[in-house]
């Protein structure tokens, strides 16, 4: 029965490596590549899909992070727990995210408050995105 347990955990831990890596490297390729050929500008959906990707990759990576402090009984209990902890990641990548663009000279005070309500709102649905593939992962 423990040796039953230990083999699903290990499994677990490896499904989710497997998750994290690649949206988090796809957010540093297409950062790095949109920033030096100026694709935020000439892309604006651009913007949109690396908020996704950011949030998806901040709340997956809390997820499991909580789950490998062996307090994985704290998310399964209840999914409401589950969704505020992923939404609450995504909301406080999305703001400190907003506050960095601000302090490097990312942000333009052209139409900020939409660009960063939308900025955070998919910072949101991607922490969303990242739970429900947490929960229907157990």
């Amino acid at each position: 029965m423990v040796i039953e347990y230990i083999e699903n955990v290990g499994r677990r831990r490896m499904v989710l490596v497997g998750y994290l890596f690649p949206p988090a490297l796809l957010v540093g390729i297409i950062h790095s590549v949109a920033l030096e050929r100026y694709w935020y500008w000439l892309y604006p959906w651009m913007d949109v899909l690396t908020h996704y990707l950011g949030g998806f990759f901040v709340a997956l990576s809390i997820l499991w992070l909580i789950f490998l402090s062996g307090s994985q009984k704290f998310l399964q209990e209840n999914t409401v727990r589950l969704l505020c902890v992923a939404l609450l990641a995504g909301f406080i990548i999305g703001v400190l995210w907003e506050v960095f663009e601000f302090a490097t000279g990312m942000f333009t005070f052209e139409n900020w408050y939409p660009d960063t309500l939308f900025d955070i709102i998919f910072d949101c649905v991607g922490a969303m995105s990242a739970a429900l593939l947490f929960n229907t992962s157990r």
